[in-house]
Parts: structure tokens; C-alpha cells; sequence
């Protein structure tokens, strides 16, 4: 109210007051003193007054809550508030968020979902694999990655071996040893596949290219386990390059013993499970030998070598020639999520001898079938023996030459044990040619035999991580991860935001094997190969490695009928392999 209103009210109740005790006082004048009408005149106006004051400051009150309401409208906004409100707000909100999916991770664990029901995808960096995408689920999942391995080598061999009856000559060189693109991942939560393809091999297959691995197949099965059908690698040995992929490789080449015993790759069915708690691993193939047939002309040096490391197209268009391996592992240690194992394992394997398939080859028609078994050095001077990259020697160091027999069976053993940085690794074979009956010279002449022709060889490796790392292990496979390691510090090598040098070493290791074959046995002198490496391994990261690696070779047992030639003699080489893969 304003000042006027307060003053007309307090006029009024002055003068209804006055009014009141005039009548009062009129009425009472013959009954009371005039002291006594004064003195109660005074007490009313005094109460009248009193709640006058108090009806006075009630208004005031009033005004001054109108106008602070007033003035706070007329205010500005206070940012931080309103911040702070819409932050309480969202994080209320996003816990809500969480909170249900929370519940309903824990209701699909009650009740399970529909695979295939959220086909949603999400793409990140794995660092072992490179890109992946992926459903909320993983029931879909697709990787897109590759490597290369591009390799340079110079090699000193003494003048006795490179003449007739020796090595030949292995060129210094550089060449890329391997080149692939992979894709790989699983659809509807139990189909696999993977699609690898060798660059490095196009020349030899001119209609697919050549295939490294290529399958399909089923996983997790109850009792079964995994079945796949395509090209895939043969379930036997533990190095690289075999069961081990070709990304995870100690030293620049598998050892001598598994490069004329094993054949890594074919096309068939494999079977195999993960028991025991993964402590237990089995694994089954029945498959095609690639190439089908074998080469009885020995101007094709090292014939039946287009057999052991032949052009990989999964294809094998012959009658029999069929090939079966089975491979068992077991880890009766393991501690410390793998920083601690000891794996044991055997394989065995029984593939049927192969005809001459040699256009006028002297055996192409007599229904003759053969084995061989032989070589490389440790250390390539060229890809392979493939004929599309030159000039590098494909002469196999160590060769049986063709032995006629009906089939071949390969036994190998394994050992692996890892103790945090440092592990040992050893493997040994024997391979024997049975219902032997004759031996092919290197002239061409068939030698009469009979009987079983048995020849072995093995390796022994230690190695050990500068920097702490350990190898990693796949239990699901019973064999080395495709990552061989995970630094605990990545490479880098810049300088901070003060302008300071600032550095990663990355993971160092320190590798070393020994490795021994012999092919002599009887009427058969193919050689024997003692091969000692030395190796210096550095992973920058996940996806870099480069390698630096000596390797000094021995070869001796030969003689006038060893198909390799007769010369002893000792190999030097050095090799530097770059190697990146995602």
C-alpha cells in the first residue's frame, strides 16, 4: 500500500477511537473520577497505537518483498547455476542410461537373447589384430588386416660349393618373402572363416592366386568342437609357419627337420576342441596333398619339392594322394595368466606317396609312386623355389632324392616351457618311407630296395626378453599366439610438450637355435644339416618387429648318390627381416 492509504487508515481509527471514548466518557462522566476517564483514554489509545505499529510493519514488509521479487527478475542469469543444473541433469540421466543396461546385460544372462538381434556395428583399434568391427554381442565380427615380411640377405659360402656337386650360389639379395591380405571374423555366433590370400606366390597360380588359408567352419560345438572345411594349415608342429602362424616366427625360417617332414598347408576337413579347461587340445585333418603328383626329372632340381611347399591353390585334381594328421597338446603348467606354462605335444601323420606326373618322365607310366624328402637353408636367398622371382638358388641343401614306396609317416614331439622372459622350445621328428621298393639316382636309375627307410632331425631354442615381456601363448589351439608379444612400453621416439627428448624402447629379445636333420639312411645318402642361429628380435609395438639374424649352416654325409650333391662344406649368412602386420 502507499504512504496516503497509511495515512487515511490512521486518521479513521484516531478518530473512531476519540469517537468511541468521547461516548464512553459521556456515558460514564456521573460514575467515575476524571482521572480515572483520562487514564483508560490513554490505555485504548496505546493498544490502538501498538497494533497500529504492528499493521504498519507488516506492510512494510510487504513492499519490501515486492520489490526484492522486483529486482531478482530483473537480474541476470547465473551461468554456473544453470551449468550445475544441466550437469545434475545429465548425469542423472546417463546414470538412468546405465542402470538399464546393467539390467539388461543381467537379463540376457537369466534368459539369454536372440543372436542376430542387435546387428548394430561398432569399429575400434584392436592392438593385436588392427581394425576390427564388431556387434554389441560379437555374434558378427570382421577383421580386415595383411602383413608383409621384406627380407634382405647376404650370404659367403666356400668356392668348393659352388661348383658342381655343391650348394651352388646364394645370392645376396632383397625381396618381399611374404605379402598377404587377410579377412577374417564370425558370423551368427558359431561360424568362423578366414580368407588369406599370398601375393608373393600370384605368379605360380595365374586362375584363384595362391591361397594361404581359406575356410569356413563351426565353432563351439558340445563334444565336437570346430570343424572347418577349406584350405588350412596341417595340424602338426609348433614353430612358426606351421600351426603357428607365419606372423609369429622366431627366427627369418622354420627349422630344416620341419622344411622336409611337414607339409604346412592342404586342402581338406579339419576337426578339433579345447578340454580340460583348456588344458587339453586336440586336432584331426584329412586332406589333399597340393600338387598331386611328383617330379621324376632331375633337371628339376629337387624333385618332390612342388609336394612339400608346392603352389598353394586348394586344389588337388588326382586319384589318392590323400594325406591324415592328428596332433594332441596338453599344459600341465599353467600359471600366472600364461607368464608361467610348460606345453607338451605330438602329432602324427601318414600321406600316401605320389605318382610321376612328369610329361615322358621315366616312371609317368608305370604306375610308380614316390616320396621325398629334403631342405632349404634356414635362410632364403629368394622367395621359396618359385620360379616367378630370380635369381636366387631353390637348391635344396639336404635331399633324399625320390624313394619308390607306397606311403610316408611323420611322428613329431614337442616341448615349450615359458618362465616369464625367458622360454625353451624344442621339437624332434622321425619321418620313414615305407614299402620301399627302390631308390631313384640322381642319374635317374632306379635302385632296388625294400624294407622301411627311416630318417629324423629336431631343434632346440631359447630365447630370452631384455625388456620383461613374455611369450604369449593360445590355449585354444594349443600353440603361440599370432602375437608373439605385447611391449610393455611401445616404440617412440619425440619430444615432449616442454621440449624434452622423450623415448619408448619398445620389447628386445635375445633368440638362439640349434638345429640338426639327417637323411641317411642305407641305400639313401641325402645329407646331414647341423644349422646354428643367432637372432636379435625388436618389436616396436604390436604390429612392427624387425629382425636381425646369423646363421651358420654344416652340412656332411653325402656322397656320389646324395641328390644334393657331395660336397661338404659350411654357409655363412646374414638376413634382416622387416616385418608389419595388423
Amino acid at each position: 500500500m502507499g504512504v496516503s492509504v497509511w495515512k487515511r487508515l490512521r486518521r479513521w481509527a484516531l478518530a473512531g477511537s476519540v469517537a468511541a471514548l468521547c461516548a464512553t466518557g459521556t456515558l460514564r462522566a456521573q460514575e467515575e473520577p476524571a482521572a480515572n476517564q483520562v487514564n483508560d483514554i490513554m490505555s485504548r489509545l496505546q493498544a490502538i497505537e501498538k497494533q497500529n505499529d504492528e499493521l504498519r510493519k507488516q506492510i512494510e514488509a510487504r513492499k519490501q518483498a515486492a520489490a526484492a521479487e522486483a529486482t531478482a527478475a530483473a537480474a541476470p542469469v547465473d551461468d554456473d547455476k544453470v551449468k550445475n543444473l544441466v550437469d545434475a541433469y545429465l548425469q542423472n540421466q546417463a546414470e538412468k542410461k546405465k542402470q538399464a543396461e546393467i539390467q539388461k546385460k543381467l537379463d540376457e544372462q537369466a534368459n539369454g537373447y536372440v543372436v542376430g538381434s542387435d546387428l548394430a556395428m561398432t569399429a575400434r583399434w584392436n592392438p593385436d589384430q588392427g581394425l576390427l568391427l564388431e556387434t554389441a554381442h560379437k555374434d558378427f565380427t570382421f577383421h580386415i588386416g595383411g602383413f608383409f615380411q621384406d627380407d634382405s640377405v647376404w650370404w659367403n659360402e666356400g668356392a668348393a660349393l659352388r661348383k658342381t656337386g655343391g650348394e651352388g650360389t646364394f645370392e645376396d639379395g632383397t625381396f618381399f618373402r611374404r605379402v598377404h591380405l587377410q579377412m577374417d571374423g564370425t558370423a551368427w555366433e558359431q561360424m568362423e572363416f578366414n580368407l588369406e590370400y599370398a601375393f608373393e606366390n600370384f605368379g605360380n597360380n595365374v586362375g584363384t592366386g595362391a591361397l594361404e588359408q581359406f575356410f569356413v567352419g563351426l565353432k563351439d560345438m558340445p563334444f565336437i568342437g570346430t570343424v572347418r572345411i577349406g584350405q588350412m594349415r596341417v595340424p602338426q608342429g609348433l614353430e612358426g609357419d606351421l600351426v603357428t602362424g607365419a606372423k609369429n616366427m622366431t627366427f627369418m625360417e622354420r627349422s630344416s627337420f620341419t622344411d622336409a617332414f611337414y607339409n604346412n598347408f592342404g586342402p581338406g576337413v579339419w576337426m578339433g576342441n579345447h578340454i580340460f579347461n583348456d588344458r587339453v587340445t586336440w586336432a584331426a585333418m584329412a586332406y589333399r596333398q597340393e600338387g598331386q603328383t611328383i617330379s621324376t626329372t632331375t633337371a628339376n632340381e629337387g624333385a618332390g619339392q612342388q609336394v612339400q611347399q608346392g603352389v598353394f591353390d586348394g586344389a588337388a585334381i588326382a586319384d589318392g594322394n590323400w594325406a591324415y594328421s592328428g596332433r594332441v597338446t596338453a599344459l600341465p603348467v599353467y600359471e600366472n595368466d600364461g607368464r608361467c606354462l610348460v606345453h607338451l605335444g605330438a602329432s602324427f601323420t601318414d600321406r600316401s606317396a605320389l605318382h610321376d606326373g612328369t610329361v615322358g618322365g621315366t616312371f609317368a607310366t608305370g604306375g610308380a609312386s614316390f616320396v621325398d624328402f629334403s631342405a632349404r637353408p634356414e635362410m632364403r636367398d629368394t622367395v621359396g623355389n618359385y620360379t616367378n622371382v630370380g635369381p636366387g638358388n631353390a637348391k635344396r641343401i639336404v635331399d633324399t632324392g625320390l624313394i619308390q614306396c607306397d606311403n610316408a609317416s611323420v611322428c613329431g614331439l614337442e616341448y615349450l616351457s615359458v618362465h616369464g622372459p625367458f622360454s625353451l622350445q624344442a621339437e624332434y621328428g622321425f619321418a620313414d618311407a615305407n614299402g620301399v621298393t627302390g631308390v631313384v639316382s640322381p642319374t635317374g636309375v632306379l635302385t632296388k630296395a625294400s624294407g622301411t627307410l627311416g630318417f629324423s632331425g629336431g631343434y632346440i631354442q631359447a630365447s630370452y626378453f631384455l625388456t620383461g615381456e613374455y611369450r604369449l601363448y593360445d590355449r585354444r589351439l594349443g600353440r603361440l599366439g599370432n602375437t608373439c608379444v605385447r611391449p610393455n612400453t611401445p616404440f617412440w621416439f619425440t619430444r615432449d610438450s616442454n621440449g624434452h627428448l622423450s623415448t619408448g624402447l619398445g620389447a628386445v629379445e635375445l633368440a638362439a637355435r640349434y638345429s640338426y636333420l639327417n637323411l641317411d639312411d642305407g641305400p639313401v645318402q641325402g645329407g646331414v644339416l647341423g644349422s646354428t642361429t643367432l637372432g636379435l628380435n625388436w618389436y616396436l609395438n604390436t604390429n612392427l618387429k624387425i629382425q636381425f639374424e646369423w646363421l651358420n649352416s654344416d652340412r656332411y654325409g653325402l656322397n656320389a648318390t646324395s641328390a644334393a650333391g657331395s660336397v661338404y662344406g659350411v654357409t655363412n649368412s646374414f638376413g634382416i627381416r622387416t616385418q608389419i602386420a595388423f
